[in-house]
C-alpha cells in the first residue's frame, strides 16, 4: 500500500515475504531524498517551523507577500546593509555603506532625506503646486473648513524677472530686486493699497506701514521737498489774490483808498493793473470783488498778450448793488476769447482794465485761479 503524502511502497505484516527487504529499503531511500514538495513530503506549516537564527533566502525574491510586520527595534542598527527595519515607529534602511536613512516622519514620508520642504509641511498636508495652464507656483496651507488658505513666505533678497511663456527662448537676465536694509533695527509690515487709483497719484507710507495712493502730503518739522532745474510742482485750481495797490497800475477819474484799501470811481473812468504772471500757468477763471450804485455798470477786461505781440480780451459786467459782490470771467468765456489758449508762456503778460460807468463804484481786489503744468 502506498503512503498518502511520499507514496511509499511500505511491505505488508505478515507478507511479502523474501521481498519485504528491498520494500523497505525503496522506501528509505525515498525518504532520504524528499524535500517536503509536492510528493515528495508533507508540506510543513508555520506553526511546524521554529526559526533560531537569520534565514537566509539564497539571493531569491519572496513573492506574493501579503504584508510585512517588523518589530519596533528599541535602536538603529550598528550592522550590516542594505536592510530594512523600524525604530521609533518609524520605517529605515541601512545602505551599503552602513548609513541609516530614516524614510517616514509619523504619519508622513521623511522629506527632510531629499533635501525638500522641513518643518511641518508633511505633517501638516501643506502644499506646494504648480499650474502648467497659468505657469505659476502657489503655497498653501493644509486644508481647513474644506479649502486650503495662501501661506506666508520668508526669504531674504526676491528677485522679480520678466515672465516669457514657455516654450520662448533665452531667459531673462535683468532683474527687479526687492532687499530687506542691512542692520534692520526693528521688523515691520508693509500693506498695499486696498485698490489702484484712478489716476496717476503720488504713494505714502504711514507709520503704520498702510501705502495709500494720493492725499495730502504731510512733511515733518524740517522735512521739505527739493527741485532742481526747470522742476515745479503741478497744481490745479490754485489761486492768487492781487491787491489794487498804487505802483502797478494806472486810471482816470479813480482814487485809491489806502485807509480801506480799493479804488473808487470819481466819475466815468477806467482803471489797468498788471498782473504779475509766472510761466506755464493755465488761468481758468478770474473774480473780481465789486461795488457799485445798483445801476451803474462796471466792466471787467482781461487782456492777454501773447508771445508774439497780440492781444486778446475776455470781459465781464454787471450793475452791482451797494454792496460788495463777486464778478467772474469764466473758463468758458476766457476759452471763447483768448484765441491762444489760457496757458502763458514766454513773454505772455496778463492786464486787467476796471471801467466804470458813474462816480462811487469800487474795486477791492482780485483772485486768479489757475493750474500749474
Amino acid at each position: 500500500m502506498a503512503t498518502p503524502y511520499m507514496n511509499l511502497t511500505l511491505p505488508t505484516e505478515g507478507g511479502d515475504a523474501g521481498t519485504w527487504d528491498t520494500i523497505l529499503n525503496d522506501a528509505l531511500e525515498t525518504v532520504d531524498a524528499h524535500n517536503h514538495t509536492t510528493g515528495n513530503g508533507r508540506p510543513i506549516p508555520s506553526a511546524g517551523i521554529g526559526i533560531n537564527a537569520d534565514l537566509t533566502i539564497a539571493g531569491y525574491r519572496l513573492t506574493n507577500v501579503d504584508g510585512m510586520s517588523m518589530i519596533n527595534r528599541g535602536a538603529l542598527l550598528s550592522t550590516g546593509a542594505c536592510e530594512f527595519f523600524a525604530f521609533g515607529g518609524n520605517a529605515y534602511f541601512r545602505s551599503a555603506g552602513g548609513l541609516n536613512v530614516q524614510i517616514t516622519n509619523g504619519g508622513a514620508l521623511n522629506m527632510t532625506t531629499v533635501g525638500g520642504i522641513a518643518g511641518d509641511y508633511t505633517s501638516v498636508s501643506a502644499e506646494v503646486a504648480f499650474s502648467d495652464a497659468a505657469d505659476s507656483y502657489t503655497f498653501k496651507q493644509q486644508v481647513g473648513t474644506g479649502v486650503r488658505q495662501y501661506a506666508r513666505m520668508g526669504s531674504a533678497d526676491v528677485r522679480l524677472y520678466e515672465f516669457k511663456a514657455h516654450p520662448t527662448a533665452a531667459p531673462p537676465t535683468n532683474f527687479v530686486g526687492l532687499a530687506s536694509p542691512a542692520g534692520l533695527a526693528s521688523s515691520y509690515t508693509m500693506t498695499m493699497p486696498a485698490a489702484l487709483p484712478a489716476a496717476t497719484r503720488p504713494l505714502q507710507v504711514s507709520a503704520a506701514g498702510v501705502v495709500t495712493a494720493g492725499g495730502a502730503i504731510a512733511l515733518g518739522s524740517g522735512e521739505s521737498i527739493t527741485l532742481t532745474g526747470a522742476g515745479r510742482f503741478k497744481r490745479s485750481g490754485a489761486t492768487m489774490s492781487i491787491a489794487l495797490v498804487p505802483g502797478l497800475q494806472s486810471g482816470i477819474n479813480v482814487a485809491y483808498d489806502s485807509t480801506n484799501h480799493y479804488i473808487a470811481s470819481t466819475g466815468a473812468g477806467t482803471y489797468v493793473v498788471s498782473v504779475p504772471i509766472r510761466d506755464n500757468i493755465t488761468i481758468t477763471q478770474i473774480d473780481t470783488e465789486v461795488y457799485g450804485t445798483g445801476a451803474a455798470l462796471i466792466t471787467v477786461d482781461a487782456f492777454k498778450l501773447d508771445a508774439a505781440g497780440v492781444y486778446y480780451a475776455a470781459s465781464s459786467s454787471s450793475t452791482p448793488a451797494a454792496a460788495y459782490s463777486t464778478q467772474t470771467i469764466n473758463a468758458a468765456t476766457l476759452a471763447a476769447n483768448w484765441l491762444s489758449g489760457q496757458t502763458f508762456t514766454g513773454y505772455s503778460t496778463l492786464e486787467l482794465r476796471f471801467t466804470f460807468a458813474a462816480t462811487n463804484c469800487r474795486v477791492s481786489r482780485v483772485k486768479v485761479t489757475y493750474d500749474e503744468a
